[in-house]
Protein backbone atom coordinates (compact mmCIF):
# COMPACT_ATOMS: atom_id res chain seq x y z
CA UNK A 1 0.00 0.00 0.00
CA UNK A 2 1.20 3.49 -0.89
CA UNK A 3 0.07 6.43 1.07
CA UNK A 4 0.74 9.43 -0.86
CA UNK A 5 1.26 11.73 2.33
CA UNK A 6 3.49 9.59 3.54
CA UNK A 7 5.43 9.54 0.04
CA UNK A 8 4.74 13.24 -0.21
CA UNK A 9 6.61 13.65 3.12
CA UNK A 10 9.44 11.23 2.86
CA UNK A 11 10.47 13.04 -0.85
CA UNK A 12 10.48 16.72 0.87
CA UNK A 13 12.70 15.91 4.14
CA UNK A 14 15.36 13.68 1.42
CA UNK A 15 15.34 17.10 -0.22
CA UNK A 16 15.55 19.03 2.99
CA UNK A 17 18.85 16.60 4.14
CA UNK A 18 20.50 18.33 1.19
CA UNK A 19 19.28 21.85 1.76
CA UNK A 20 20.08 21.91 5.07
CA UNK A 21 23.80 20.37 3.99
CA UNK A 22 24.21 23.59 1.73
CA UNK A 23 23.03 25.76 4.54
CA UNK A 24 26.09 24.65 6.63
CA UNK A 25 28.49 24.56 3.73
CA UNK A 26 27.15 28.40 3.41
CA UNK A 27 27.30 29.37 6.97
CA UNK A 28 31.02 27.96 7.12
CA UNK A 29 32.02 29.68 4.51
CA UNK A 30 31.09 33.16 5.61
CA UNK A 31 32.36 32.14 9.39
CA UNK A 32 35.83 30.72 7.99
CA UNK A 33 36.48 32.40 4.92
CA UNK A 34 34.57 36.02 4.71
CA UNK A 35 36.65 37.12 2.05
CA UNK A 36 35.03 34.27 -0.11
CA UNK A 37 31.75 35.96 -0.46
CA UNK A 38 30.81 36.79 -3.64
CA UNK A 39 27.51 38.13 -5.34
CA UNK A 40 26.59 34.84 -6.36
CA UNK A 41 26.58 33.14 -3.09
CA UNK A 42 25.21 35.41 -1.83
CA UNK A 43 22.27 34.41 -4.16
CA UNK A 44 22.71 31.21 -3.79
CA UNK A 45 22.86 30.85 -0.15
CA UNK A 46 19.02 32.98 -0.37
CA UNK A 47 18.01 30.19 -2.33
CA UNK A 48 18.60 27.85 -0.34
CA UNK A 49 17.26 29.45 2.90
CA UNK A 50 14.21 29.65 0.32
CA UNK A 51 14.16 25.98 -0.39
CA UNK A 52 14.69 25.65 3.46
CA UNK A 53 11.36 27.30 4.17
CA UNK A 54 9.40 25.50 1.54
CA UNK A 55 10.20 22.80 2.69
CA UNK A 56 9.79 22.62 6.33
CA UNK A 57 6.42 22.73 6.74
CA UNK A 58 6.80 18.31 5.91
CA UNK A 59 9.28 17.93 8.31
CA UNK A 60 7.18 19.60 11.17
CA UNK A 61 4.09 17.21 10.24
CA UNK A 62 6.33 14.61 10.15
CA UNK A 63 7.89 14.80 13.68
CA UNK A 64 6.10 13.05 16.27
CA UNK A 65 8.72 14.59 19.32
CA UNK A 66 11.27 17.38 19.63
CA UNK A 67 8.89 19.79 17.88
CA UNK A 68 10.43 22.50 19.33
CA UNK A 69 13.91 21.64 17.52
CA UNK A 70 12.27 21.43 14.53
CA UNK A 71 10.52 24.74 14.68
CA UNK A 72 14.52 25.97 15.65
CA UNK A 73 15.22 25.66 11.53
CA UNK A 74 13.34 28.08 10.65
CA UNK A 75 13.93 30.44 13.54
CA UNK A 76 17.73 29.88 12.29
CA UNK A 77 17.42 30.25 8.98
CA UNK A 78 15.58 33.95 9.82
CA UNK A 79 18.37 34.58 12.03
CA UNK A 80 20.92 34.45 9.04
CA UNK A 81 19.82 37.15 7.13
CA UNK A 82 22.73 37.18 4.72
CA UNK A 83 26.23 36.12 4.30
CA UNK A 84 27.92 39.44 4.96
CA UNK A 85 25.87 39.38 8.22
CA UNK A 86 27.07 35.96 9.37
CA UNK A 87 30.39 36.86 8.82
CA UNK A 88 29.92 39.82 11.72
CA UNK A 89 28.90 37.29 14.04
CA UNK A 90 31.48 36.82 17.54
CA UNK A 91 32.88 33.23 17.79
CA UNK A 92 29.82 32.52 20.56
CA UNK A 93 27.14 33.13 18.17
CA UNK A 94 28.82 31.86 15.60
CA UNK A 95 29.53 28.63 17.45
CA UNK A 96 25.86 28.53 18.80
CA UNK A 97 24.28 28.78 15.33
CA UNK A 98 26.41 25.54 14.51
CA UNK A 99 25.31 23.75 17.63
CA UNK A 100 21.93 24.23 16.70
CA UNK A 101 22.38 23.34 13.32
CA UNK A 102 23.56 19.53 13.78
CA UNK A 103 21.05 19.33 16.66
CA UNK A 104 18.59 19.87 13.77
CA UNK A 105 20.30 17.54 11.34
CA UNK A 106 20.29 14.86 13.71
CA UNK A 107 16.40 15.29 14.36
CA UNK A 108 15.57 15.53 10.23
CA UNK A 109 18.00 12.46 9.86
CA UNK A 110 16.15 10.30 12.54
CA UNK A 111 12.90 11.73 10.55
CA UNK A 112 13.95 10.69 7.18
CA UNK A 113 14.91 7.30 8.52
CA UNK A 114 11.34 6.72 10.65
CA UNK A 115 9.98 8.28 7.08
CA UNK A 116 11.37 5.20 5.05
CA UNK A 117 10.21 2.61 7.91
CA UNK A 118 6.79 3.15 7.35
CA UNK A 119 7.25 3.27 3.65
CA UNK A 120 8.37 -0.56 4.12
CA UNK A 121 5.68 -1.08 6.49
CA UNK A 122 3.01 0.45 4.30
CA UNK A 123 4.01 -1.67 1.45
CA UNK A 124 2.97 -5.10 3.18
CA UNK A 125 -0.52 -3.95 3.89
CA UNK A 126 -3.20 -3.76 1.85
CA UNK A 127 -5.49 -0.57 0.89
CA UNK A 128 -8.28 -2.33 2.69
CA UNK A 129 -6.07 -2.42 6.02
CA UNK A 130 -5.14 1.07 5.79
CA UNK A 131 -8.47 2.02 5.41
CA UNK A 132 -9.81 0.35 8.23
CA UNK A 133 -7.16 1.36 9.99
CA UNK A 134 -7.90 5.06 9.41
CA UNK A 135 -11.84 4.30 10.09
CA UNK A 136 -10.59 2.92 13.57
CA UNK A 137 -8.75 6.11 14.26
CA UNK A 138 -11.26 8.29 12.43
CA UNK A 139 -14.05 6.55 15.45
CA UNK A 140 -11.54 6.56 18.50
CA UNK A 141 -11.40 10.55 17.73
CA UNK A 142 -14.55 10.89 17.85
CA UNK A 143 -15.27 8.66 20.63
CA UNK A 144 -12.80 10.50 22.85
CA UNK A 145 -14.31 14.10 21.59
CA UNK A 146 -17.94 12.97 22.71
CA UNK A 147 -16.65 11.76 26.33
CA UNK A 148 -14.43 15.17 26.65
CA UNK A 149 -18.01 16.80 24.91
CA UNK A 150 -20.34 18.54 27.22
CA UNK A 151 -23.19 16.53 25.44
CA UNK A 152 -21.54 13.37 26.81
CA UNK A 153 -21.37 15.21 30.30
CA UNK A 154 -25.14 15.92 29.50
CA UNK A 155 -25.91 12.33 28.87
CA UNK A 156 -24.36 11.10 31.90
CA UNK A 157 -26.30 14.08 33.89
CA UNK A 158 -29.61 12.83 32.67
CA UNK A 159 -28.56 9.36 33.35
CA UNK A 160 -28.15 9.98 36.76
CA UNK A 161 -31.12 12.12 37.11
CA UNK A 162 -32.81 8.60 35.24
CA UNK A 163 -31.39 6.36 37.59
CA UNK A 164 -32.53 8.65 41.20
CA UNK A 165 -36.47 8.28 38.75
CA UNK A 166 -35.93 4.91 38.06
CA UNK A 167 -35.06 4.11 41.63
CA UNK A 168 -38.85 5.69 43.28
CA UNK A 169 -40.83 3.09 41.38
CA UNK A 170 -38.62 0.06 41.95
CA UNK A 171 -38.72 0.65 45.61
CA UNK A 172 -42.04 2.04 45.85
CA UNK A 173 -42.91 -0.01 48.46
CA UNK A 174 -40.46 1.23 50.94
CA UNK A 175 -41.30 5.17 50.06
CA UNK A 176 -44.96 4.10 50.56
CA UNK A 177 -44.89 3.02 53.98
CA UNK A 178 -42.27 5.59 55.54
CA UNK A 179 -43.29 8.15 57.71
CA UNK A 180 -41.17 10.55 56.52
CA UNK A 181 -41.57 10.22 52.97
CA UNK A 182 -45.29 8.28 52.22
CA UNK A 183 -47.14 11.54 52.15
CA UNK A 184 -44.75 13.23 49.71
CA UNK A 185 -44.43 10.28 47.73
CA UNK A 186 -48.02 9.70 47.26
CA UNK A 187 -48.08 13.14 46.03
CA UNK A 188 -45.12 12.28 43.34
CA UNK A 189 -47.43 8.77 42.32
CA UNK A 190 -50.26 10.92 41.46
CA UNK A 191 -48.28 13.66 39.40
CA UNK A 192 -46.77 10.59 37.25
CA UNK A 193 -50.27 9.05 36.88
CA UNK A 194 -52.29 12.02 35.64
CA UNK A 195 -49.38 14.09 33.61
CA UNK A 196 -47.42 10.97 33.01
CA UNK A 197 -49.85 8.28 32.24
CA UNK A 198 -47.66 6.04 34.46
CA UNK A 199 -49.74 3.03 36.49
CA UNK A 200 -49.03 4.43 39.33
CA UNK A 201 -50.82 2.56 42.72
CA UNK A 202 -53.27 5.24 44.39
CA UNK A 203 -52.31 6.33 47.95
CA UNK A 204 -56.32 4.71 49.11
CA UNK A 205 -59.74 4.24 48.07
CA UNK A 206 -60.45 7.78 48.89
CA UNK A 207 -57.88 9.08 46.25
CA UNK A 208 -59.76 7.28 43.68
CA UNK A 209 -63.01 8.30 45.23
CA UNK A 210 -61.98 11.75 44.56
CA UNK A 211 -60.88 11.00 41.15
CA UNK A 212 -64.35 9.07 40.10
CA UNK A 213 -66.96 10.96 42.29
CA UNK A 214 -65.18 14.31 43.85
CA UNK A 215 -67.32 17.35 43.71
CA UNK A 216 -65.30 18.90 40.33
CA UNK A 217 -66.02 15.34 38.30
CA UNK A 218 -68.95 16.06 35.88
CA UNK A 219 -71.49 13.38 35.96
CA UNK A 220 -72.27 11.24 32.71
CA UNK A 221 -75.08 11.89 30.88
CA UNK A 222 -76.85 8.53 31.72
CA UNK A 223 -76.00 8.96 35.24
CA UNK A 224 -78.63 10.85 37.60
CA UNK A 225 -76.95 10.82 40.91
CA UNK A 226 -74.57 9.30 42.67
CA UNK A 227 -74.16 9.08 46.73
CA UNK A 228 -71.81 7.37 49.03
CA UNK A 229 -73.39 4.57 50.98
CA UNK A 230 -73.48 3.58 54.52
CA UNK A 231 -71.80 0.68 53.46
CA UNK A 232 -67.98 -0.05 54.81
CA UNK A 233 -64.93 -2.04 53.97
CA UNK A 234 -65.69 -5.10 56.29
CA UNK A 235 -69.87 -4.68 55.37
CA UNK A 236 -68.45 -4.55 51.47
CA UNK A 237 -66.86 -7.90 52.53
CA UNK A 238 -69.38 -9.19 54.00
CA UNK A 239 -71.96 -8.63 51.08
CA UNK A 240 -69.52 -10.19 48.85
CA UNK A 241 -68.91 -13.38 50.86
CA UNK A 242 -73.51 -13.81 51.27
CA UNK A 243 -74.42 -12.70 47.24
CA UNK A 244 -71.70 -14.90 45.49
CA UNK A 245 -71.36 -18.14 45.80
CA UNK A 246 -68.46 -19.30 47.42
CA UNK A 247 -67.77 -15.93 48.29
CA UNK A 248 -66.13 -16.48 51.40
CA UNK A 249 -62.77 -16.50 49.85
CA UNK A 250 -62.96 -13.13 48.41
CA UNK A 251 -64.47 -11.87 51.79
CA UNK A 252 -61.09 -13.45 53.21
CA UNK A 253 -59.34 -11.88 51.07
CA UNK A 254 -60.19 -8.41 51.39
CA UNK A 255 -60.36 -8.64 55.51
CA UNK A 256 -56.92 -10.09 55.68
CA UNK A 257 -54.79 -7.66 52.99
CA UNK A 258 -52.96 -5.65 54.69
CA UNK A 259 -53.30 -1.23 54.48
CA UNK A 260 -56.62 -1.93 51.96
CA UNK A 261 -59.14 0.32 52.10
CA UNK A 262 -62.46 0.48 50.71
CA UNK A 263 -65.75 2.97 49.48
CA UNK A 264 -69.07 2.22 48.38
CA UNK A 265 -71.06 4.80 45.61
CA UNK A 266 -74.55 4.61 44.76
CA UNK A 267 -74.92 5.26 41.57
CA UNK A 268 -78.32 5.99 39.82
CA UNK A 269 -79.29 5.96 36.14
CA UNK A 270 -81.08 8.08 34.22
CA UNK A 271 -83.71 5.13 34.05
CA UNK A 272 -83.49 5.37 38.59
CA UNK A 273 -81.87 1.94 38.24
CA UNK A 274 -79.01 1.54 40.87
CA UNK A 275 -75.55 0.10 40.26
CA UNK A 276 -73.64 -0.45 43.76
CA UNK A 277 -69.85 0.42 43.12
CA UNK A 278 -67.25 -1.09 45.71
CA UNK A 279 -64.00 0.13 45.42
CA UNK A 280 -61.36 -2.14 47.49
CA UNK A 281 -57.56 0.03 47.44
CA UNK A 282 -54.62 -2.91 48.08
CA UNK A 283 -51.72 -1.85 48.95
CA UNK A 284 -49.99 -3.07 45.57
CA UNK A 285 -51.16 -3.81 41.93
CA UNK A 286 -50.59 -7.87 42.49
CA UNK A 287 -53.62 -8.09 45.09
CA UNK A 288 -55.80 -6.14 43.30
CA UNK A 289 -54.80 -9.03 40.01
CA UNK A 290 -55.28 -12.15 42.27
CA UNK A 291 -58.70 -10.23 43.43
CA UNK A 292 -59.84 -9.42 39.88
CA UNK A 293 -58.48 -12.77 38.57
CA UNK A 294 -60.47 -14.49 41.32
CA UNK A 295 -63.80 -12.49 41.48
CA UNK A 296 -64.19 -13.24 37.35
CA UNK A 297 -63.99 -17.31 38.11
CA UNK A 298 -66.58 -16.85 40.28
CA UNK A 299 -68.51 -14.44 38.50
CA UNK A 300 -68.21 -16.51 35.14
CA UNK A 301 -69.47 -19.81 37.40
CA UNK A 302 -72.97 -18.06 37.95
CA UNK A 303 -75.62 -18.56 35.72
CA UNK A 304 -76.91 -14.84 35.57
CA UNK A 305 -74.49 -13.11 37.83
CA UNK A 306 -75.73 -9.86 39.54
CA UNK A 307 -71.92 -8.99 39.89
CA UNK A 308 -69.31 -7.85 37.38
CA UNK A 309 -65.66 -6.85 38.43
CA UNK A 310 -63.03 -4.17 36.90
CA UNK A 311 -59.58 -2.66 38.55
CA UNK A 312 -57.47 0.59 38.51
CA UNK A 313 -54.00 -0.36 38.94
CA UNK A 314 -54.39 -1.14 42.78
CA UNK A 315 -58.22 -0.04 43.39
CA UNK A 316 -60.65 -3.64 42.65
CA UNK A 317 -63.55 -2.43 41.36
CA UNK A 318 -67.19 -4.58 42.10
CA UNK A 319 -69.86 -3.86 40.53
CA UNK A 320 -73.77 -5.03 41.68
CA UNK A 321 -76.75 -4.61 39.80
CA UNK A 322 -79.99 -6.18 38.03
CA UNK A 323 -79.43 -4.81 34.85
CA UNK A 324 -76.09 -5.76 32.91
CA UNK A 325 -76.60 -2.90 30.48
CA UNK A 326 -76.45 -0.04 33.78
CA UNK A 327 -73.76 -1.79 35.19
CA UNK A 328 -71.98 -1.51 31.69
CA UNK A 329 -72.76 1.83 31.30
CA UNK A 330 -71.44 2.39 35.07
CA UNK A 331 -68.26 0.96 34.26
CA UNK A 332 -68.10 2.64 30.90
CA UNK A 333 -68.89 6.29 31.71
CA UNK A 334 -67.77 6.58 35.34
CA UNK A 335 -64.91 4.35 35.98
CA UNK A 336 -62.97 3.62 32.46
CA UNK A 337 -62.69 7.66 32.69
CA UNK A 338 -60.32 7.69 35.80
CA UNK A 339 -56.64 7.76 35.14
CA UNK A 340 -54.79 6.01 33.92
CA UNK A 341 -56.75 5.68 30.79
Amino acid sequence: MVDPAVERRFADCSELVDAWRSFLEHLTLALRTPDSITPTAEQNFLAVKARVAMLHDSFMDSLERDKQTGANMLQLVNRAITLRHLAKLGAADSKKMEIEWHEIYLLLSDTVTSLEEERVRLAGISAGQVRAAKMKEALFTSISRFVKGPAFKALIGLGVIFGLFASLFIFQDFFRTQKWSKDHYAKLMTLSRNHLGMGTPYKDAEEFVLAAFGPEVEKPAGVLEWNRSGLDLGQLANFLGQRLTDGGTLRDRINNAKNATGAVYDVVSSQRKVVNVGMVAFFNEGEAIMFEQEMRGKVAAEADSKFDVSRKVNVALVLHGDDREVRDMVRREVLQRVKPF
